[in-house]
Parts: C-alpha cells; structure tokens; sequence
C-alpha cells in the first residue's frame, strides 16, 4: 500500500510541473496552487465514479448523499417513464 501512495505522489507532482510548465498563470497569484490543482485532479478522477452512484439514490447512505451535496452534486434518477425524483435533504442552522 506505501508504494502504491508513493507512486501516486510522485505522478501528482510530475502532474503539478506539466500543468505549471504548460499554464504558468493559472492561479499563479495564490500561494496554495499546488493543493488546488491535486483537489480538481482527484475530482476528475472520482467524477465518473459519483455520477454513477448519483443515479441511484435509493442506494445511497445519509452520509453519502450529504458529501455530495456539500460539494454540489444533484442526486436525481429517472423511473417510470419520464418522472424525474429529485432527493432533497435538509440542512442543519
């Protein structure tokens, strides 16, 4: 398992000098660029992964169904015909 981490920082890094090298201005005002970059790259790589759990909400734990909102997913699925159920979750003060 510690290899398999250290072979995915190291390609984050090597992922991090690509992106920098190629768009040197992006986000080239903020300190915490780095950091920026591996968040929208693990996103990117959990996408598919969300959209496919979002489509059956049914399956979904409270918690999970939470999290995604938290980050903004939607969580809709279609059933019966062309019903469209949207899953609303209240939110806490």
């Amino acid at each position: 398992m510690t290899f398999f981490s250290n072979i995915i920082d190291v390609s984050a890094i090597a992922a991090f000098l690509v992106w920098t090298t190629k768009n040197s201005q992006w986000n080239e005002r903020k300190r915490h660029h780095r950091r920026l970059l591996l968040l929208e790259l693990g996103y990117d790589f959990v996408e598919s992964h969300l959209d496919r759990r979002r489509q059956q909400p049914q399956a979904i734990q409270r918690d999970v169904r939470l999290a995604m909102q938290v980050i903004g997913q939607t969580i809709t699925t279609i059933s019966h015909g062309d019903m469209v159920l949207t899953v609303v979750v209240k939110r806490r003060c």
